[in-house]
């Protein structure tokens, strides 16, 4: 449309192909750019009144599919045949192409993720909250936490201790000499999660507490099921653990990124330590864990899609995409030992 901003985005209409053009060197032309693809994944509704159509190609309607705000809101057509759909997928996947040739995608903004909000902070934060509620009820005498995101990201609450009713409050650092959690508390336990307590000389923490908090973790570590044996030995009977571990998302070296885990895996580490899953979730969907990749903050998501962060693992979403699983666990009264069945 000759009358709009070709500085916001040029489309080849009637034409599967839809190329980026204007000042991409511009961050905000960029950044319109990007969020229009986000809502165009998505299938969002709305505009600020000035749109640029996209139309569809031969065998298709002579009406626009696409619609386009510069304020980088999308609409796409309602109805739309089996050609029209597949041609509205391929203008997705062009215009992430031509994002990412360009070197738009994915979104490289300093700090944007701590001002848009993280996204796997969204449903862990949901899984917290929801394990706190599970436990309402349930004296916690001693809880201990991992946490190596406290005051990084804007949407975190952490310590999630908080959450829970918790008498006496530890946090866990790596290692006594290069510590990866701040001093929360007056009880800080210095430890590692690759060797036992006895070979660490902690023996005297077996068992104490009733509540252990270790949430994306485990794939930094060299040996899960060990890590996952030292939590067990940190419970104390009847005691639970809230943990979660990451599947779609981008390495995070810290130092070094090993491992992730199918919600299905999760459950098989905890279980070969000695654990009962009590719950198992999943965090985000497809969508979530294509928008991670592309590094969208949380504020560039719908309402209707938050409410997909969280949800009970089972039925599609033990086979499709997610970007973390958590579990909440219990160590059983009876030694696993001497457990059968």
């Amino acid at each position: 449309k000759p009358e709009l901003d070709r500085q916001v985005l040029a489309v080849q209409s009637r034409n599967t192909m839809h190329t980026v053009s204007g000042k991409p060197a511009l961050l905000g032309y960029c950044f319109g750019i990007w969020i229009s693809v986000v809502h165009l994944l998505a299938h969002l509704h709305g505009s600020d009144g000035s749109l640029l159509s996209v139309f569809g190609g031969t065998g298709v309607r002579d009406g626009p599919l696409w619609s386009l705000g510069k304020d980088g809101s999308a609409k796409l057509e309602a109805d739309l045949s089996e050609a029209e759909a597949e041609l509205a997928r391929k203008t997705a996947v062009n215009m992430l192409a031509a994002l990412y040739e360009r070197e738009l995608l994915p979104f490289k903004t300093k700090n944007y993720a701590r001002t848009k909000g993280v996204l796997d902070r969204v449903p862990l934060e949901q899984f917290m909250r929801v394990s706190s509620r599970h436990l309402a009820g349930v004296e916690l005498e001693n809880c201990l936490e991992w946490g190596p995101y406290f005051k990084r990201w804007p949407n975190v609450t952490q310590p999630y201790t908080r959450l829970f009713n918790c008498k006496n409050k530890w946090t866990f650092t790596h290692s006594t000499t290069s510590p990866r959690a701040s001093t929360w508390f007056g009880n800080t336990l210095h430890g590692e999660l690759d060797s036992s307590l006895d070979e660490q000389g902690l023996d005297g923490v077996k068992g104490k507490f009733d509540l252990v908090i270790i949430p994306q973790t485990l794939q930094y570590v060299v040996d899960p099921h060990m890590s996952a044996r030292v939590l067990y030995e940190l419970v104390k009977p009847g005691g639970y653990l809230v943990f979660s571990t990451p599947f779609m998302q981008t390495i995070m070296p810290y130092p070094t990124d090993y491992f992730r885990f199918t919600a299905e895996g999760s459950e098989l580490v905890l279980k070969s330590a000695g654990f009962q899953v009590v719950k198992s979730y999943v965090g985000g969907d497809d969508f979530w864990s294509m928008c991670w990749i592309m590094h969208c903050g949380v504020s560039d998501l719908s309402p209707a899609m938050l409410n997909r962060a969280l949800m009970e693992r089972g039925g599609e979403y033990s086979r499709n995409s997610y970007m973390l699983s958590a579990q909440l666990a219990r160590r059983p009264e009876l030694p696993f030992a001497n457990r059968t069945g």
